[in-house]
């Protein structure tokens, strides 16, 4: 690697034919000047010394400063001629004895095994470096301080080296040799100073035996587990935050008792995932399992936040449905500053990484160590490398295209890897993975944009890509020969282009445009032409081979999948009218061929002997836009990456699971209210396309379900209170607002009817008149508000331009707010006296996902309004002016679907929102500080809170989305 790197470097060896007398000069020079050693002595030890260490350099620096300390009768003493002999171990002994004057031997030897077994660059100081060689010694090293000082000044600090990481200083062993004696066969200690029996060959006092690594670490694990807990909630050490996992997992303790929950809320290393799936073992795992699903949501989050979001993912993993009182000791981290009421919130578990922009290409990328890497292109024309076994970024984001990254392939050659990417700038642009400098490009920016690329090895070995660009041309790139000529392949909406294998080995290229056609390798020739269907609508997004020779499988934007013989013509369709195929790809999983294929936010499975649909894989909260499959031992693992900002990766158990267990359906995210206290069980409805079901959340237990006649999503909902006590008002089917009274049980006959398409949104308010009103908002682009009193229409407004997909109502300082926002991107103030809007605020966000109001002034701020929007931005709005307040809150990346806004006296103001970037945060509306970042780990589509009354500070939080519901209560006086 280091020379494609440098190919004008020189390689310097030490371990050549004249190492030995490069040793002996090596040797004379350490020696010169050294009290007693002559010019011939010089020359016997240094003959002595190169003879009997090469090519060992380390060897020989040691074995010169023993003779220079021993003077010129060493060469004479047997016991340290048979030490020479025996090499670095030997002179490591005879270094432990000689320094014992200073530090016991077996101390010594304890600090300097501990710096082996480190992790990282090495091992630090403070309280990490004593409790390992505690651990490794068996006992406590007292005074540990004062025995590392005098390792580090004293005659054996020649065998440490120091590094920084985490901004400290840390230790290691200087060589490589030695770091693998001090952990397999550390030398004999003769250590009687303490009153101890002497060690035997086999053993240090008490601690692992020698040669046992595993032991080692798990004792490791135990000590820096102890350490930590004695942290008091303070952040344990860097070291321990970083590399506690991976001792763990090497000592084969990787679970709950030897990572604790006080270290995975300061958690740096960033690979828990990746360690959780590589071994097995040890006691249990259920905070480590739920560290690993937030995981990829808290990299850069605060302590409290991480805590607070493996609370949740803890809770909803290990206790659904059970109320907070009911949850069993050691349920609740110490420090947490949530408390969680109630959850039916299934939280992903294969979520790989989360991406700043959507994702259009994946590909496999193998490295220079054989290691499979994920490269993933994106909107912005960068790639990234993931590891597909931590998740963790490798390198940085690469800049590759000043358009889109639309395709990605990559050529593993006997040099080296190329990774090819094209974009929607115009150009193909080829990279040798091993330098990352730039090869070759095809085409120049500002031209029709790539389509697709594709890769193989010509019958040199030598790497080609091959392009298809959006002017129905096919462009051949080889390191022998360069850019070719273009070849018209004829107009079609997107040309797409792949290789296959027939039964004899030989290759053929393949495109798909206006037609299939089946190309020699130098794709100058068209073998074989068969016709596509030429309809708008039905033409081919994504070609890629089967795993059967001969074979290709083209998706259709039909939503249909047709694989093709290449040797006979004959194709066989899968699949039906649907959402276009966005993605596809072959796989090999157990010997079973599959077709994996993006449909809508489900991939489809399809064995590819038959043509019924085999398996669904359901999960993904937005499009599919790229499938890769990478290729590890014993089966292929799926790689999938969406429009909702998530890589997942689903391995062959889940595979399996999915074609054995038939389609599993996607369902629509659930919507939630709750419903206001007082002298009533709070009561939680939580609505999908199938029914609205009832909770009581001091119990848990369920209080039946509402019909909702089988909606194509989840209706909205609102609790409000009429004369006769809590009404639960939601959306049906037929556009009108039904009603059910939680005192009767029943749905009274009455509906309100006003709305000519689907209502979308409800709010409800109580006037400063008293009275209880809904607001609703509607795809009809129109807002009714209605008296429940009646229940009667008070107003039917219009004026927006689109569908209304928010509406917010409250009221305070003898003022009415009523709100909507709408997919023109307005938010519309009523009043209740006019038809016409009060104000129109042109937000600048995109389309208005969510709204909020708070009605009551506190801390400098007028009553005003929240909006979230599909461009990630949270605006403030003064209700009295309808102006900003403010610059945009900061964090999301991604479209805010839901948000919240409340105060109470002393306490505030604060708001919330949540973003289908899986995250749910919250500011100090006054100030624009952020506050807490709650990874809830897929989109959330409805939030409310409402704060204590009988104690200022506490807030329930109520939200719902694709994981199902949750119920929070948050102390804001610890944020």
């Amino acid at each position: 690697m280091l020379h494609a790197a440098f190919p004008s470097a020189r390689e310097l060896r030490t371990d050549g034919e004249g190492t030995k007398s490069d040793i002996d000069r090596y040797t004379r020079a350490l020696l010169e000047n050294a009290d007693g050693w002559g010019e011939p002595e010089r020359a016997e030890a240094a003959g002595l010394v190169a003879r009997q260490v090469q090519p060992s350099f380390l060897d020989a620096q040691r074995a010169a400063e023993q003779l220079r300390a021993g003077g010129p009768s060493l060469l004479r003493d047997q016991e340290w001629l048979a030490q020479l002999a025996d090499g670095t171990a030997g002179l490591l002994a005879a270094d432990l004895r000689a320094a014992a004057g200073d530090l016991p031997p077996a101390e010594a030897l304890a600090l300097l095994r501990a710096a082996a077994f480190a992790q990282g660059r090495g091992m630090a100081w403070g309280e990490v470096w004593p409790a390992a060689a505690g651990a490794v010694l068996g006992h406590p090293l007292t005074g540990a301080d004062g025995k590392i000082d005098r390792l580090l000044h004293g005659s054996l600090s020649g065998y440490l080296s120091h590094d920084v990481e985490d901004e400290r200083i840390v230790y290691r062993p200087s060589h490589a040799r030695l770091t693998d004696i001090l952990r397999r066969s550390p030398p004999w200690t003769d250590d009687t100073a303490d009153g101890n029996p002497a060690a035997d060959a086999e053993r240090t006092p008490d601690g692992p035996a020698a040669g046992d690594e595993r032991a080692a670490h798990a004792a490791i694990s135990t000590a820096l587990a102890r350490t930590s807990e004695r942290t008091q909630g303070d952040p344990p050490p860097p070291y321990i935050r970083r590399h506690l996992a991976e001792h763990a997992r090497l000592g084969g303790v990787l679970d709950d008792a030897h990572v604790p929950v006080c270290v995975l809320a300061w958690e740096t290393s960033g690979s828990i995932r990746g360690l959780l799936g590589s071994t097995t073992g040890g006691g249990p795992r259920d905070w480590l399992e739920a560290y690993a699903v937030i995981e990829p949501y808290v990299t850069r989050a605060d302590a409290t936040s991480r805590l607070a979001g493996l609370h949740l993912a803890h809770t909803a993993l290990n206790h659904p449905g059970e109320p907070h009182a009911l949850l069993p000791d050691g349920s609740v981290p110490s420090g947490s500053v949530l408390k969680v009421l109630w959850s039916r919130w299934t939280p992903p578990t294969n979520v790989l990484a989360t991406t700043a922009y959507r994702v259009n290409a994946l590909a496999p990328v193998v490295d220079a160590e054989g290691e499979v890497l994920l490269a993933a292109g994106d909107e912005r024309g960068g790639i990234e490398f993931i590891d597909p076994a931590t998740g963790g970024r490798v390198g940085e984001r690469l800049r590759a295209h000043g358009g889109a990254v639309r395709s990605l392939t990559s050529v593993r050659h006997p040099d080296g890897v190329v990774l090819a990417s094209g974009s929607g700038d115009g150009t193909v642009r080829i990279r040798e993975m091993l330098t990352g400098c730039l090869v070759s490009q095809i085409g120049v920016p500002g031209t029709v944009w790539a389509d697709d690329v594709t890769g193989y090895l010509d019958g040199d070995g030598l790497p080609v890509v091959v392009s298809g660009k959006g002017d129905g041309t096919l462009t051949r790139w080889s390191e022998s020969g360069g850019v070719g000529a273009p070849t018209h392949v004829g107009a079609a909406a997107r040309i797409c282009v792949t290789t296959v294998r027939r039964e004899d080995g030989s290759l053929l290229l393949v495109s798909a445009g206006e037609s299939l056609t089946a190309w020699s390798p130098s794709g100058g020739q068209a073998l074989h032409t068969w016709p596509l269907p030429g309809r708008p609508g039905q033409e081919v997004r994504v070609l890629v081979p089967t795993r059967r020779p001969g074979e290709v499988a083209a998706g259709h934007a039909d939503g249909t999948v047709v694989v093709w013989d290449l040797a006979t013509g004959g194709r066989t369709v899968r699949g039906g009218p649907g959402h276009p195929v966005t993605a596809l790809i072959a796989l090999d999983i157990g010997g079973r061929q599959v077709l994996a294929a993006g449909n809508g936010r489900v991939i489809d499975l399809w064995e590819t002997a038959g043509t019924r649909r085999a398996g669904r894989l359901p999960g993904h909260s937005g499009m599919i836009t790229a499938l890769t499959a990478l290729p590890l031992p014993g089966a292929d693992v799926l790689a999938s990456t969406a429009e909702d900002g998530t890589v997942r990766l689903w391995d062959r158990a889940a595979l399996l699971r999915a074609l054995d267990g038939g389609a599993v359906e996607s369902r629509p995210p659930a919507v939630a209210a709750l419903s206001a206290g007082g002298a009533d069980t709070p009561l939680l409805a939580v609505a999908t396309t199938e029914s609205i079901a009832l909770w009581d959340l001091e119990t848990g237990a369920s209080e039946g379900a509402i019909d909702v006649g089988r909606p194509q999503e989840s209706p909205a909902l609102v609790w409000a209170r009429r004369s006769s006590g809590r009404t639960l008002l939601w959306a049906a089917p037929d556009h009108t607002v039904r009603l059910w009274d939680a005192a009767t049980r029943r749905s009274p006959a009455v509906r309100l009817k006003g709305h000519t398409q689907r209502v979308a949104c409800l709010a409800s308010c109580t006037t400063t008149q008293g009275r209880e009103v809904v607001l609703s908002g509607g795809r009809d682009h129109r807002v009714a508000l209605w008296d429940l009193d009646g229940p009667a229409l008070s107003r039917m407004w219009t004026g927006h331009e689109l569908p209304v997909l928010a509406v917010a109502a409250a009221s305070g300082l003898n003022n009415d707010w009523f709100a909507s926002g709408s997919s023109d991107g307005t938010v519309r103030l009523w009043s209740v006296d006019d038809s016409a809007p009060a104000a129109v605020i042109p937000c600048d966000q995109g389309t208005v996902e969510s709204l909020a109001v708070s009605a009551v002034p506190q801390a400098g701020l007028p009553p005003y309004l929240v909006s979230g929007g599909s461009d990630g931005s949270v605006r403030l709005w003064d209700l009295l002016t309808a102006g900003p307040l403010g610059p945009p809150l900061p964090g999301h990346t991604a479209s805010v679907d839901a948000v919240a806004a409340w105060s109470a006296e002393g306490v505030g103001p604060f708001v919330a929102a949540a973003s289908r970037d899986g995250t749910l945060r919250i500011w100090d509306a006054a100030t624009g500080r952020a506050l807490l970042r709650l990874a809830m780990t897929v989109p959330v589509r409805t939030l409310a809170a409402r704060p204590s009354e009988a104690e200022p500070g506490r807030v329930t939080l109520t939200a719902a989305g694709h994981a199902g519901a949750v119920v929070l209560e948050l102390d804001t006086r610890e944020l």
